[in-house]
């Protein structure tokens, strides 16, 4: 009983009911020695307890849906699509050095006249800059996950693509298979 006491008092104070809405809180401690927490007055006439009400946070204004956002994002780049086609999700790349190259592709094409670029992103950090087409050398073997995003001249980004996630297999002599034994 106690513990669905416990968890009534956080779950009304988590759902930030109004002050005015919420009854008093009493601390009592029972004949066996445990506290007890309940919005029934105590029989001795204990005060209630001084509970803060804790910070709230009201929104000037209601953010734009995903749809008005997206028609403001195109409006001022003029992109609509960014995607990875090379690696594709998934794929696992025997490449013994490392290397990679990625290939993108945007609507519309990107524009480098008017100083943007495509930027790989390798497990959140930033790789290379470069066209539609950007290499990546000596990346470590297992799971990465890949990002683009086309950047105007001044680094801000434009457009950003869903992550891609590849595998890189490269040689290991740890993975080496033992030489056959012959019989004397």
């Amino acid at each position: 009983m106690r513990h669905i006491l416990l968890i009534s008092l956080a779950a009304a104070l988590l759902a930030g009911i109004s002050p005015a809405l919420q009854a008093a809180i009493y601390k009592t401690v029972d004949k066996q020695g445990n506290v007890v927490y309940t919005d029934v007055p105590p029989e001795d006439g204990g005060a209630a307890m001084n509970i803060d009400r804790g910070n709230t946070y009201t929104p000037a204004e209601a953010p734009a849906d995903e749809a008005t956002q997206f028609e403001a994002m195109v409006e001022v780049t003029g992109y609509t699509e960014l995607s990875i086609t090379a690696p594709s999700h998934d794929q696992a790349v025997r490449e013994n050095a490392g290397n990679l190259t990625v290939t993108v592709a945007s609507a519309p094409a990107l524009d480098p006249a008017l100083g943007h670029q495509v930027q790989i992103l390798l497990d959140g950090q930033k790789a290379a800059t470069g066209g539609t087409r950007v290499s990546l050398t000596n990346i470590d073997r297992g799971t990465h996950s890949l990002t683009a995003r086309i950047i105007d001249a001044n680094g801000e980004v434009l457009i950003s693509s869903a992550p891609v996630t590849f595998h890189m297999l490269r040689y290991s002599r740890l993975m080496k298979k033992p030489a056959a034994r012959t019989a004397n």
